[in-house]
């Protein structure tokens, strides 16, 4: 090739090789910035990790007195309305405490899911009953017909429990709709929590997986988190989104 050429053809090198090592420097940084994250995950994991070893224990046995002492309580005020329902009341506080707790030892656990071979169909009928969703609300399922799932139940059903509260919880005061979906691609599964409410908040909807975020004035952040710690012992992820027509949807993929 002639001098001009050859020039050109040093000038495009040099610019390729400046455009690999731009290149390089944001892989380098992207990957610091992923591993800085999971690297403050885990200190935030293992905060609520020592938290809950120090405080499950404790709390569990004080809660245990109050509910054997709310059992006899409960036959002493049968008859009487006004404070059969101050005891009902007592008696889910106690179930909201011992949720948490629950919530907090799950995470601290991190232990490899159990697989089992378990019906679709059953396990998220197990999981609206134990979300208590309200009977006016109108559920649909998509998807989920004759499908088997090898999966820890009790685990996704601890997620799908969290998901369903959430969307309960989104819909006070409305005429409630919640579809749950299942969508198989090969090997992949993502089952989908969709519901008809305001949707996630924008500023907070990066973030709402991280363990003790939350936008509501009685959350304690530790929903969301577990639900992400189901899908990644199963070697899965999850993710969310608002809709365009309104409400929000989250995902678990497998």
């Amino acid at each position: 090739p002639s001098d001009a050429e050859r020039d050109k053809l040093e000038a495009l090198q040099i610019a390729l090789n400046r455009l690999f090592d731009l290149e390089l420097a944001i892989m380098l940084e992207t990957y610091k910035l992923e591993t800085d994250d999971r690297l403050r995950r885990r200190e935030r994991l293992a905060t609520i990790g020592q938290l809950a070893a120090s405080i499950g224990h404790d709390l569990r046995n004080p809660l245990s007195v109050i509910e054997s002492s709310l059992y006899i309580l409960r036959r002493r005020v049968q008859d009487d309305a006004r404070a059969n329902k101050h005891v009902e009341k007592i008696a889910h506080q106690i179930q909201e405490c011992d949720g948490i707790i629950t919530h907090l030892l799950e995470m601290a656990r991190d232990q490899a899911p159990r697989r089992e071979a378990t019906a679709a169909v059953t396990l998220i009928e197990s999981a609206l009953n134990s979300a208590r969703v309200p009977e006016h609300f109108v559920i649909t399922h998509e998807g989920t017909t004759d499908l088997e799932l090898w999966v820890d139940a009790a685990l996704l059903k601890q997620a799908l429990v969290n998901l369903l509260i959430n969307s309960v919880q989104a819909q006070r005061g409305r005429d409630g709709q919640i579809c749950i979906r299942a969508h198989v691609d090969g090997p992949n599964l993502t089952l989908s929590v969709v519901d008809a409410g305001p949707g996630f908040d924008p500023d907070t909807l990066p973030i709402i997986f991280e363990p003790l975020v939350t936008t509501k004035a009685t959350g304690t952040g530790l929903g969301l988190a577990l639900v992400k710690s189901v899908a990644e012992r199963h070697g899965g992820h999850v993710s969310a989104d608002n809709r365009p027509e309104g409400g929000a949807e989250v995902r678990i993929h497998l």
